[in-house]
């Protein structure tokens, strides 16, 4: 990936393109943890998919959770990366 694209990409997104890992310095995951968080709890769901849930597999540690279903993606309940 070319330096200039990865800087570009790196302002919108904290995961790497290819594997899909978080790139983030882990000084700062609390603080992109956080604003994840916020970001799902501002976002209502649908009365239909409120108590559902979903099997997801972690990039990060490789674990599988089951965990609430929501329209943004699924928070690890092992090592809590989005």
């Amino acid at each position: 990936m070319h330096q200039e694209c990865l800087l570009a990409y790196v302002k919108t997104k904290y995961s790497c393109p290819i594997c899909k890992k978080t790139m983030i310095d882990p000084k700062y995951r609390g603080l992109v943890e956080q604003e994840k968080d916020r970001e799902f709890a501002e976002t209502e769901m649908p009365a239909e998919y409120q108590g559902r849930t979903m099997l997801i597999i972690c990039n990060d540690c490789l674990e599988m959770s089951e965990v609430k279903w929501h329209i943004l993606g699924g928070k690890c309940t092992h090592c809590r990366s989005y």
